[in-house]
């Protein structure tokens, strides 16, 4: 009676664990996404991820439920005295099957909103698009891929004219 006893307490802590670790981990694709991310550093690489159940579609292609055609991503931005902040896209990059290709196509679309909060910070809002595939190879290397980008973050000083 005992052994039983044992044995299922030690299966209602491992059922519990599952649980609980499922749970952790819907919770950190959805945290991955909705983030806003303090930066100090010139550039930074993004991973793309879309909201759990959700996946990113070209814009333009007809939506489902599950189907998402933006993304949206934030960053908070330490800038510097006297300047301008600048942000673009420096390299598109798409994972599959573990290797990695430069995206030379312009599979992304990139909008890019900075608002100053004061003098040494300014948030940026990412909205990050995918283009529709030129081709059916283009396609074949963005269906199931992960995507990652670089952003820079260009600080120029202002001069004495432009301040007028």
């Amino acid at each position: 009676m005992r052994t039983m006893m044992m044995s299922f307490f030690v299966l209602l802590c491992v059922l519990l664990t599952v649980f609980i670790y499922d749970l952790w981990d819907e919770s950190i694709e959805e945290a991955q996404f909705a983030e806003v991310i303090a930066l100090s550093q010139e550039s930074t690489t993004t991973r793309l991820t879309s909201p759990s159940g959700k996946r990113l579609v070209p814009k333009g292609a007809i939506l489902t439920g599950e189907d998402i055609d933006e993304i949206e991503v934030q960053y908070l931005v330490e800038m510097k005295e006297n300047c301008k902040l600048n942000v673009y896209v420096k390299d598109v990059f798409f994972k599959k099957n573990n290797e990695i290709f430069r995206d030379d196509r312009d599979s992304l679309s990139f909008n890019f909103d900075i608002e100053e909060i004061n003098e040494s910070q300014a948030r940026v809002t990412v909205l990050v698009q995918l283009n529709m595939p030129k081709d059916k190879d283009h396609y074949e290397l963005i269906k199931n891929s992960s995507i990652s980008f670089n952003l820079v973050f260009d600080h120029e000083l202002i001069t004495q004219k432009e301040s007028n």
